[in-house]
């Protein structure tokens, strides 16, 4: 169950696990729940500061929260993706505990009631229920610990919630430093840096009778230099920054329980939770609304256009071959065709507006782009792999959906158009005419491309 969870969470893209390859994300699962080997040196400051860190919650607290906000940002020439997750913790020993991943489309969220475990993907609109461990260490180990393997694993995010919080902390790691104390935003911290593979992380607790954890991020160097062979000018920050640390806070009743939101769907495995939708499932059917702000600084509203105009979205991202050959003749297309009620958006999959702009002028292009990098309008049209095109009529229902570049897409797309223009209705398989076009040189034409950016 532990492996299946994980598998199924990191394929949700919450672990922030850039370089970390199976092998080594295998073994840190199996330093958290096997023997520990003591650090070769530790100094006695750290020591003295992780200990007291551990007492912490381990003798003193009953209960505890908080808050932690986790940041990657990866740039290069090329490209720059931007993201963020923010987690919310509040548990109860022995086995009390809610908590709540929020990254957009990849939102997770987990309750342990004492009695259950059940794991809810707010995007799908689907949970699933187990019967609970009997520890907080249990819970983590079993359903928590992909929840960010690089910085923010049980050893780190979670270590309050382990049976021996001290032995949490220092596992895995070969050489233990105290660098000092340094003022993070006007909070006075212990920086320590532990030696561990694949690369080194430092974390930052507060200095006094409290030494909550602060901030942690792993030595991007390091990091760098193992990613530098595919993207050689590569930089890459990544932290996890913790606040609203409260030690035995009032738990009020109900405060565990998972309230099952209006029509969710209980499942009754990950895999039948993670089975990809089909995006064609949408034909004939209310096109989902949804309103976003635009690359120009205009917001574009769905609902605006109901009753007025048949509306293209076209799902697309700027590393994506295929999308990038369709995009030029899309926007021909809405362009000839936007003087008889034909509306094109461009909504983008979790590139910065930044790279959208760079893109844009690299390839001499004026497009209406729409940001989506949390990707959730995508996810509410099931979008599993790039370019995805939709067609809304003009009474709010899709028309059509084309995933990957079909072979003749402006010839395809004008006899849509024509035919919806004119009353009709599409098919929801469009026959393709035999010859495709010839790409444009560096563009990949055919198939769709999974809508995640090459790893």
């Amino acid at each position: 169950m532990k492996r299946m969870v994980g598998r199924m969470l990191f394929g949700l893209g919450l672990c922030l696990a850039v370089a970390l390859s199976h092998a080594e994300e295998s073994q840190v699962q199996a330093d958290l729940s096997e023997g520990q080997v003591q650090p070769v040196q530790i100094a006695p400051e750290a020591d003295q500061v992780l200990k007291k860190a551990a007492e912490l919650v381990k003798t003193s607290a009953s209960s505890f929260s908080y808050t932690s906000v986790g940041t990657v940002n990866i740039k290069s020439k090329s490209t720059q993706k931007d993201s963020s997750t923010k987690t919310e913790v509040f548990a109860e020993k022995p086995n009390k505990v809610v908590v709540k991943v929020a990254q957009g489309a990849r939102s997770v969220e987990c309750y342990s009631d004492g009695t259950h475990v059940t794991m809810f993907v707010p995007s799908l609109n689907a949970y699933l229920v187990r019967e609970a461990p009997s520890s907080l260490e249990k819970v983590v180990l079993e359903y928590l610990s992909s929840f960010g393997s690089v910085v923010d694993d049980a050893r780190f995010g979670f270590f309050y919630m382990m049976d021996d919080p001290y032995q949490a902390l220092i596992r895995g790691a070969t050489a233990i430093e105290y660098k000092g104390v340094e003022n993070l935003e006007g909070v006075d911290c212990h920086k320590i840096r532990f030696g561990r593979k694949p690369y080194p992380i430092e974390a930052w607790f507060q200095t006094g009778d409290q030494p909550f954890l602060i901030k942690i991020a792993p030595d991007t160097a390091q990091l760098e230099k193992m990613l530098s062979a595919r993207m050689p000018d590569i930089e890459v920050d990544i932290r996890v920054q913790y606040s609203g640390w409260k030690i035995n806070p009032p738990v009020e009743p109900g405060t565990f329980a998972f309230v099952v939101p209006e029509g969710a769907e209980k499942k009754e495995s990950f895999a039948e939770m993670m089975r990809p939708k089909d995006p064609r499932d949408l034909i004939g059917k209310a096109a989902p609304d949804f309103s976003t702000a635009m690359l120009d600084g205009s917001q574009f509203k769905l609902a605006d256009h109901k009753g007025k105009n048949i509306v293209i979205i076209d799902f697309w991202a700027t590393w994506c071959g295929p999308c990038v050959y369709g995009l030029p003749v899309l926007n021909e297309v809405a362009n000839a065709y936007k003087d008889k009620g034909v509306v094109f958006i461009a909504v983008n999959q979790g590139d910065s507006p930044e790279t959208i702009k760079q893109f844009q002028e690299k390839k001499s292009l004026v497009l209406p782009v729409g940001l989506d990098q949390a990707a959730s309008i995508g996810s509410r049209y099931y979008v599993g792999g790039i370019p995805q095109t939709v067609l809304v009529d003009k009474e709010g229902k899709v028309a059509t959906v084309h995933v990957g570049l079909p072979v003749d897409l402006k010839g395809m797309l004008s006899q849509e158009l024509d035919t919806l223009l004119a009353g009709g209705t599409l098919p929801n398989e469009p026959v393709q005419p035999p010859k495709p076009p010839q790409p444009a040189e560096g563009a990949t034409n055919g198939g769709a491309q999974e809508s995640a950016p090459p790893r």
